[in-house]
């Protein structure tokens, strides 16, 4: 299996999570935005519309998306189910949630790298010389442009973005006081998307998902992780429990 992924994005970690959690062995190709998408066109046999990662090649077979693979995980592996009987509805309408808080946390850190210039310099692909990452940084904001052109993100403004996430961030508190696990009693991919999902409040510990501190600073909201603080602890604690 080879999985093509954005080492920083939660939807990139969602699969991996899920590959891991199954004991599905898999190398992981990590794809540069803009540069890397003939590639990815290549690989996924998908010459129009829309690409993204991650993606998974298992054999003659192409994945698209971090849930399709969670589902084709399951199919495969081993393991603790994430996908309880009788639960994809409920699955589903967590999927939605967490994809549109991903989606705001993406505009926020998109707008914070392009005032950091360090942050910029860390988002250089590691295969660039270090000499050559000077210019490299300086057209981020060119790739920047492209990026939410692509994604549907051109002109949304921090408030706008901020709306949305607390939106979805509120419902996950109040769907967490009943219990500890969204979908039933036991871990589920729900709770695993939920909680990759918080990565833009304030990153994960790196022993999970190491990034440098300009990436770190750039990914963090102190002012909502603070407000959510609660849903932190909870995503750490589902970290410790579940993500070896």
């Amino acid at each position: 299996m080879r999985l093509y992924q954005m080492h920083s994005s939660p939807w990139s970690e969602r699969a991996r999570w899920a590959l891991d959690h199954h004991h599905l062995p898999h190398e992981r190709i990590e794809h540069v935005p803009i540069l890397g998408e003939l590639l990815l066109r290549i690989v996924a046999r998908r010459p129009l519309g829309k690409l993204s990662v991650p993606l998974l090649v298992d054999g003659d077979q192409v994945i698209l998306g971090s849930l399709a693979i969670a589902r084709h995980a399951e199919q495969k592996g081993s393991g603790e189910p994430l996908f309880p009987s009788g639960k994809d509805e409920a699955i589903e309408r967590w999927n939605q949630i967490g994809d549109g808080l991903v989606e705001a946390g993406r505009i926020l850190v998109t707008h914070k790298v392009l005032a950091d210039p360090e942050g910029q310099r860390e988002s250089i692909p590691a295969f660039v010389p270090e000499g050559f990452k000077g210019a490299a940084a300086a057209g981020t904001g060119i790739v920047a442009a492209l990026l939410a052109r692509k994604y549907g993100f051109a002109g949304v403004s921090d408030a706008t973005a901020r709306a949305q996430a607390r939106e979805g961030l509120l419902a996950l508190r109040a769907a967490l006081v009943s219990g500890r696990h969204l979908v039933g009693e036991r871990f589920s991919y729900a709770d695993l998307l939920m909680a990759t999902s918080l990565q833009f409040l304030r990153p994960v510990a790196d022993l999970y998902m190491p990034i440098g501190p300009a990436t770190r600073r750039c990914w963090s909201n102190p002012d909502l992780a603070e407000e959510f603080a609660d849903l932190l602890a909870w995503r750490d604690q589902i970290y410790a429990e579940h993500r070896k």
